[in-house]
């Protein structure tokens, strides 16, 4: 956190960002000042974690599916095939021979 101020040796009684204090804060002898807020700093990299673990997560379901759907489809061509082989040799049943009334 940076305040900008008129003149320098000011001092922050209390304040807060976000809901959370500000503390451990310095003047810089330059009319600003800076806090570095160890709470609001653990919170923003257990947040991240969090995020990152997340993201972690959603991408290792997505690289399941995937695999998963390329196992599906492997399975479904080699189906295919083995059907289509099927058609190929397939020979139509021998109908019985009937003859004709008129030709005798």
């Amino acid at each position: 956190v940076s305040i900008v101020a008129g003149e320098a040796g000011l001092s922050l009684n209390s304040g807060s960002v976000n809901g959370v204090a500000v503390t451990g804060f310095s003047d810089d002898g330059s009319n600003s000042s800076n806090s570095s807020n160890s709470l609001l700093n653990s919170t923003m990299k257990y947040t991240h974690k969090l995020e990152y673990l997340e993201l972690k997560r959603a991408i290792g379901a997505c690289l399941e599916a995937i695999e998963a759907n390329e196992v599906q489809a492997l399975t479904n061509k080699i189906a295919l095939k083995a059907f289509e082989e099927e058609i190929k040799n397939h020979k139509p049943p021998e109908l019985p021979k009937v003859e004709n009334e008129a030709t005798g």
